[in-house]
């Protein structure tokens, strides 16, 4: 498989997604004060059962409500929304419309199969308490659709033996689409009372047959997963497995911050990822935390495998976490390109561990890993070129309150690989164009506008 001239299966584009909401062309059906249905479920209720394509708009404020939908499999759309005004004609989009779960289980329980089409936005899910798949869980089947944007999922809690999946909760198969754009998924909390793993604290999904999910946009911060000794804690921020190569995982432009792992053993506190097929683009990971005496759990743990399993990173910020700051493996054998990536600030451990199990490919280009305890440790057989590993205190404009870009004269502008593996990123972390100058810059920056380039931060 060849990475840089292959396509990747997405879903919709974000403007095509965002054209969905509002174009039900059946009825109108409103909830809370001065509405049609007293209680959001009432709604939903109501929606299901008339035929066609209907929306659904629910006043402000606060509905102490456990929330579930099964679209039956009609093929029908259902647009969910929030922040509408006592005459139910205008919605704020400020997300106040708030879904209380109250402590007494699921928030909101999705299910869809077939046809059928579902979005929701403009609202928060909040204060779920159970086992596992607490804040938003979603089970999509056979090609049906999911999109969720402008949301807050936040404050809820999975607690038990085997607890898991605090805050939104996913299954893809068969076709299966899901979109999450410009949500918050902030302060959920697994807390498992046993000894064999915990996962998934603020997004946790699970694709197979040849499923989708598209996440751009989002900020996962301050989620935490937490397993007594001898556990294993798994994704503290995000936990995304695909179960075989026809699956399809796209990141782009979201910000894990400040998540954290309380196991034994820590893996991804920021992001675990692992399956056949997957793109990740402009992330941000910062501040993760691994909070085990040893400390070895990265910031972001990616994994490719399978026969036909291919991964690409590129464009990526990792900066200070207390353990490892990016694992790259390649198994079986997938092929894996790190391209243009900038990880700084990882003082008692391994800024990048990229390592080949089996006959895979891994390669990492145009890349800074610097000020880390071991700036990076390629295993045998991982390819590189035009990377920076040596500490350079010229290298970025002003690290210390944050800022990564390449400063003025700095050694990486225009001394990149215009050609790895994989290929370049069309955007920097900033979103600025790819190429600007004679060569491509290395790290996740590209110093486009010399001129100016000190007159800003971050």
């Amino acid at each position: 498989m060849n990475l840089q001239v292959q396509t990747f299966r997405t879903a919709a584009p974000v403007a095509a997604l965002l054209a969905i909401a509002g174009t039900a062309d059946g009825a109108v059906l409103t909830a809370g004060p001065g509405g049609t249905y007293p209680t959001v479920q009432a709604a939903l209720n109501a929606a299901v059962a008339l035929p066609g394509d209907d929306e659904v708009r629910v006043r402000e404020g606060v509905y102490p409500e456990n929330l579930s939908i099964d679209l039956g499999g009609l093929g029908d759309l259902i647009e969910l929304s929030g922040g509408w005004n006592s005459s139910f004609t205008t919605a704020s989009g400020a997300r106040n419309t708030v879904i209380d779960g109250g402590g007494l289980g699921r928030v909101f329980e999705i299910l869809t199969r077939g046809a059928d089409r579902l979005v929701v936005h403009g609202m928060q899910f909040v204060n779920g308490e159970a086992e596992f798949r607490v804040g938003v869980t979603i089970d999509a089947q056979d090609g049906s659709s999911v999109a969720l944007y402008n949301l807050t999922i936040r404050d809820n809690v999975a607690i038990a033996d085997r607890a898991s999946d605090a805050g939104l909760y996913a299954s893809l198969s068969g076709s299966a689409d899901l979109q999450v754009l410009d949500c918050d998924l902030l302060s959920n909390t697994v807390t498992s009372t046993g000894t064999v793993d915990a996962r998934g604290g603020g997004l946790s999904v699970q694709l197979s047959n040849t499923s989708t999910v598209s996440i751009v946009g989002n900020r996962i911060r301050n989620n935490v997963v937490s397993i007594g000794p001898g556990g294993f804690g798994l994704g503290g921020g995000a936990d995304i497995v695909q179960f075989d190569p026809t699956t399809t995982v796209l990141l782009t432009d979201n910000e894990f911050r400040e998540n954290r792992i309380t196991a034994s053993d820590a893996f991804g506190t920021g992001l675990l990822l692992g399956g056949g097929n997957w793109m990740l683009r402009r992330n941000l990971f910062a501040n993760n935390i691994d909070d085990d005496a040893t400390a070895f759990g990265a910031q972001a743990s990616l994994s490719a495998y399978g026969v036909s399993g291919a991964g690409i990173v590129s464009d990526t910020l990792v900066v200070n976490g207390n353990a490892r700051g990016l694992q790259l493996n390649a198994g079986d054998d997938s092929i894996l390109r790190a391209n243009n990536l900038t990880i700084v600030g990882h003082p008692s451990e391994r800024g990048l561990l990229a390592n080949i199990n089996g006959t895979g490919q891994l390669s990492v280009y145009n890349s800074i890993s610097v000020n880390n305890g071991t700036n990076a440790q390629l295993g045998a057989g991982v390819t590189e070129g035009s990377n920076l590993f040596v500490d350079d205190p010229d290298l970025f404009i002003d690290p210390l309150v944050g800022d990564y870009r390449l400063a003025t004269g700095a050694a990486a502008i225009d001394a990149g690989d215009d050609l790895p593996p994989g290929g370049l990123g069309p955007l920097d972390f900033a979103g600025e164009a790819r190429i600007f100058g004679p060569a491509v810059d290395i790290g996740a920056y590209e110093a486009n506008d010399v001129m100016f380039r000190d007159g800003f931060e971050v």
